[in-house]
Order: structure tokens, then sequence, then C-alpha cells
């Protein structure tokens, strides 16, 4: 599913040439020089130039926060430094790692006065992210990329910040084709698919 394990998986994958599809490993080394490798998804450097572009675009004063032990998180952040140093455009940046993951408030606190913080890495870090801005009184908007799917469940009424962020897969789509799915899954498993169950199916 993710990309450190999908990495593992295909190195071995290599000795045999078995084809192998991952739904959602994002990184680019994971398909990259390897025949038998696909992805479903888009890849993780997408995202980041998608995201610079479009803050870049759209606000001045731009924070990020990245996870620097997490293949996922770093690999969209050199992207996005590398679309922002095209662009022209500045931005402050703070950091965390595995082992320190629980407490953003000196990240918050230093990136407050941002009109938008972008934070590409999960749900679960995301949603403490915005619980701390809702006690710092920190107003920017939130911005992430695939893995923030799921922040809804990680998130209370104190919340207030919006949130954003890219996604392949919108539960509350029209479209034909995702509307049956989302259908079927509902009454399958009594609950809203995330992105991961889209691109699985």
């Amino acid at each position: 599913v993710t990309s450190d394990s999908c990495e593992a998986f295909a190195t071995e994958s290599v000795k045999d040439n078995l084809f192998f599809i991952t739904p959602s490993a994002s990184a680019a080394n994971v398909i990259a020089d390897r025949p038998n490798a696909f992805r479903v998804c888009f890849g993780d450097p997408d995202q980041g130039v998608l995201a610079a572009q479009d803050l870049a675009a759209n606000f001045e004063k731009i924070g990020v926060i990245y996870d620097t032990s997490d293949t996922y998180s770093t690999g969209i952040y050199e992207a996005f430094q590398g679309e922002m140093a095209n662009l022209g455009k500045t931005y402050e940046v703070r950091t965390f790692d595995k082992d320190n993951n629980k407490d953003f408030s000196a990240q918050v606190e230093a990136l407050k006065d941002c009109d938008v913080i972008f934070l590409p890495f999960y749900y679960t870090e995301a949603g403490l992210v915005a619980k701390t801005c809702a006690a710092k009184g920190c107003g920017a908007v939130l911005y992430g990329c695939d893995g923030l799917d799921g922040i809804a469940g990680q998130i209370d009424e104190s919340v207030t910040s919006h949130i954003k962020y890219i996604t392949p897969f919108d539960v509350n789509s029209t479209d034909e084709k995702t509307a049956n799915f989302v259908k079927k899954y509902r009454e399958t498993y009594n609950m809203e698919p995330s992105q991961f169950a889209a691109d699985g199916y």
C-alpha cells in the first residue's frame, strides 16, 4: 500500500521479473527502471509540482511542514521545493520525524502567520497539526496531498481551518462509475470508501 513497503517488495520482484501493480505506492523509485512494475495512482513528484503551482498562484505567505523520515513526505517536498524555485516563490519550512510526530506546537507557532501551510504527509499527523492550529489561533488554510484523505476522522469541532488536499478520488462525485462504486461500498461495508479503497478497486 505505501511506498516504503512496496519498494522492499519491488526490489525482490525484479529478480523473477514478477509483474506487479500497486494501487497506492506513490514514490517515484517504486516503478522507476522496473519494466515489471506499474502504478495506478499519481506519483509523489506530480503532487509536489501541482501543489507548488496551486499555492504559488493563490497565496502570498506560504509555510510547509514535512516529515524528514518518510519517503512519501520527502518525495513530495523535494518536488515542491524544485517547482517553487522554478516559480521564484519563497516559503518558510519546518520539519519533524517519526520520533517527534505527536506535538506540532513549535512548527505551528513558527508558521502561524502564514496564509497557508502545506502538509505533505498522512492524515494522522495532519489531524494533530489542525488541532494545534486551533489551539494557537492559527487560521491558515491547511493544504495537503492524497495522504490527507481520512483527516475528517482525526479532527473535531475545535478545528476551524479550511482543509484542502489533492486526491484522485472524491467520495461525493456524481460521476456514474464513482457513484455506483460508493453506493456498493456503503452497502457492503457500512462506511465511506477512502481513496485507497477506490484505487484498489
